[in-house]
């Protein structure tokens, strides 16, 4: 996933770029990161970008202004504002706006930004799992469910079933911007490999899996709204 970062702070417009480099290190996203101190620089370049981290406050050329000159062009996918004004927000809508971040930036807030983006591009997420036996990467299109027990959890993937130290609580930021459902207080499921949810959720595996009474609607409407855009995107 390629990323252009546009800022003529040189402070922020680094610290932006680390995030990035956090990030791609964190899901194995790999991609160039490339930066920029003003709109006509943005404007010059017409190789293939992903995303695009743009500052509103600009010397020359605004990020307003290079949104929309760059709105029917082909070379930038998505992007992303940031901005020290809130109000600035108001501006920024656009066919290609993803998101908006008011100064200063904290990782999370980008995190889950970039995340959606990799979704919208049908990036392919790469888990990093600790095992007794070492470090296992395992795609993210290949986790069937996650399962609680106790300090422990079990992941079980098309091809293997691990035991590993590490709690669900911990495992749930680590899923943010997945297609992963919280089907219980022990669980969660990959929506990919949900056949159909009745009392239970019922895996293509033939598995079933209890749902939460209590938040049996919300899930229901979490795996409706998964099935839609799912739609869309085929």
């Amino acid at each position: 996933m390629n990323i252009v970062v546009c800022d003529d702070d040189e402070v922020i417009r680094k610290k932006i770029i680390q995030m990035c480099f956090k990030f791609q290190n964190e899901t194995h996203i790999t991609g160039e990161i490339i930066e920029m101190s003003s709109g006509e620089d943005v404007l010059n370049y017409h190789e293939q970008i992903d995303v695009l981290i743009l500052d509103i406050e600009l010397p020359g050329k605004n990020g307003i202004q290079v949104m929309r000159e760059i709105e029917q062009e082909q070379s930038y996918d998505y992007i992303v504002f940031v901005s020290s004004h809130q109000e600035a927000v108001w501006n920024s809508f656009s066919c290609k706006t993803v998101g908006f971040i008011r100064k200063p930036i904290e990782y999370e807030q980008l995190r889950r930004i970039l995340k959606k983006v990799a979704e919208l591009k049908n990036e392919e997420f790469l888990i990093e799992i600790d095992t007794d036996q070492g470090v296992c990467v395992v795609k993210s299109s290949d986790l069937i469910y996650i399962k609680g027990e106790g300090s422990y959890t079990r992941i079980v993937t098309k091809n293997e079933s691990l035991i590993v130290r590490k709690t669900l609580s911990q495992w749930e930021k680590q899923l943010t911007g997945m297609n992963m459902l919280r089907a219980h207080k022990s669980y969660f499921i990959n929506m990919e490999y949900i056949k159909n949810i009745k009392q239970n959720v019922i895996l293509d595996t033939g598995e079933e899996i209890k749902i939460s009474r209590l938040r049996k609607s919300e899930l229901l409407e979490k795996y409706h709204t998964f099935l839609k855009k799912k739609a869309f995107f085929l």
